[in-house]
């Protein structure tokens, strides 16, 4: 970064962990400044990924959607095993019935 910009304002709002965690990967004696200009330049680097993992996540629902309709039938979600014994099993079946009720309201 530029020595002539200050970011006086910004970096006290920067949590410690995050200068911390900047500092442990490109070095421990960086500047605040310096940390600034990394966390920046992290913004930028995600956001420039940002579109691809969409695509990827709308590609990758589209294929299970479409091998499981082709396997199960329509509505495949209402046949989905669940183990009832993991922890997780009430939060699964919550996920399967919002997106349920979600999709009976659009398509009525």
């Amino acid at each position: 970064m530029p020595n002539t910009i200050h970011y006086p304002h910004v970096i006290p709002f920067i949590s410690q962990g995050k200068i911390n965690a900047i500092k442990s990967t490109f070095g421990n004696n960086l500047s605040d400044r310096e940390c600034y200009g990394i966390y920046i330049w992290s913004q930028k680097a995600s956001s420039a990924i940002y579109p691809l993992l969409q695509q990827l996540e709308v590609t990758l629902r589209n294929s299970i959607d479409k091998e499981a309709t082709k396997l199960i039938g329509q509505k495949w979600w209402d046949n989905v095993y669940t183990d009832t014994s993991k922890s997780k099993h009430g939060d699964f079946i919550h996920n399967i019935n919002k997106a349920k009720k979600r999709y009976e309201n659009e398509f009525k």
